[in-house]
């Protein structure tokens, strides 16, 4: 993948660069799924970038071109969830977290009506990041409890969580895992190097 490829490698611009590649090619064929695939995808990049700004624009073209689209209403209904999800994140990050709480339990509703287990284990990654941006580390590791498992970009921020509460050897062990994972996804791309730091130190 050679989105991932860039990000682990740091490049983050080039990264971006190909998506927009991407869905220009996407676009040609109007494959609406991959075009707002490539906008949270590349807001999710820049989020983490700390491009805050750029990322709520991505996250939006998302959002329009998904309600716009004749996708069935049970896909509608699953990305609203996820750019909820991302909004989540966003005001979390500016410590708007009375806004943050609000979305949240709007998901809370729609994950409990769905009944989607991988739903449930994705807000609980968000509910996770919630409570470690305001220093609730314990509540922090107890939603990353019950997040994926098998998510490397969750043992990281259980890695930060248990750093944060000075539990530097379960925190190592955490970044361990990360940094010797054998599978590849964007998520993972964007925090390797971050753990391959943590071991470094």
């Amino acid at each position: 993948m050679i989105i991932a490829s860039y990000l682990h490698e740091g490049k983050t611009a080039d990264a971006l660069k190909t998506i927009e590649q991407l869905r220009a090619l996407a676009e040609k064929e109007n494959l609406i799924p991959s075009i707002i695939g490539s906008y949270m995808t590349a807001g999710y990049i820049l989020m983490e970038s700390g491009n805050l700004a750029e990322a709520v624009k991505q996250f939006e073209k998302a959002s329009k071109l998904r309600e716009e689209s004749n996708l069935p209403l049970s896909v509608k209904e699953s990305g609203r969830l996820q750019s909820m999800m991302a909004q989540c994140r966003v005001l979390t990050t500016v410590h708007e977290y009375q806004a943050a709480k609000a979305h949240a339990e709007k998901c809370r509703e729609m994950v409990q009506a769905r009944k989607n287990l991988f739903e449930e284990r994705d807000l609980n990654g968000v509910l996770g990041m919630m409570e470690l941006e305001q220093g609730n580390y314990d509540k922090a590791l107890e939603r990353f409890s019950n997040a994926d498992p098998q998510d490397p970009y969750i043992w990281h921020y259980m890695g930060v969580a248990y750093e944060q509460k000075g539990d530097r050897e379960s925190a190592s062990k955490l970044y361990a895992n990360v940094v010797n994972w054998n599978q590849n996804n964007v998520g993972y791309a964007i925090i390797r190097p971050r753990a391959m730091a943590k071991m470094s130190k």
